[in-house]
């Protein structure tokens, strides 16, 4: 079931259209897109995903491994490719991604972890690491 919700979810990440991308938040979602830390509350994750989209004048997921870790964890190996806004030229990036589904089957954890850091700047003051949420709570 956690296999389809990926494929779905990523679906509506390809559309960029937020709109469609808020039927899998609820006020508890936490999305933690380093280096930033992490967001928690779907108004604040779907801001965060506008803001992400604006940096790209292209963006293309593509999904090459997924493993479900239990009903309702998965993790999945993406490759991100594009073009960067403003003639920032192209983009690329592989991609691992952690997600925790809620009972409704909505976004409670998303966690990525980027091969390539380069193009991304900490901000001043970031943490380092973020505790994930044990998944026996």
């Amino acid at each position: 079931m956690s296999r389809e919700r990926v494929f779905a979810f990523m679906e509506d990440m390809q559309s960029r259209d937020v709109q469609r991308l808020a039927r899998w938040m609820t006020e508890e979602t936490v999305f933690w897109v380093p280096p930033r830390p992490p967001v928690k509350g779907g108004r604040r994750v779907l801001a965060l995903l506008r803001a992400i989209f604006g940096m790209y004048e292209t963006l293309d997921f593509k999904v090459r491994h997924l493993y479900e870790l239990t009903p309702t964890r998965v993790v999945y190996f993406h490759e991100t490719t594009g073009s960067l806004a403003r003639g920032g030229g192209p983009y690329a990036n592989q991609v691992v991604t952690l997600i925790d589904f809620d009972e409704e089957g909505r976004i409670a954890y998303l966690s990525d972890y980027f091969k390539t850091a380069v193009a991304f700047s900490p901000p001043e003051g970031a943490p380092r690491i973020c505790p994930e949420p044990d998944p026996r709570s």
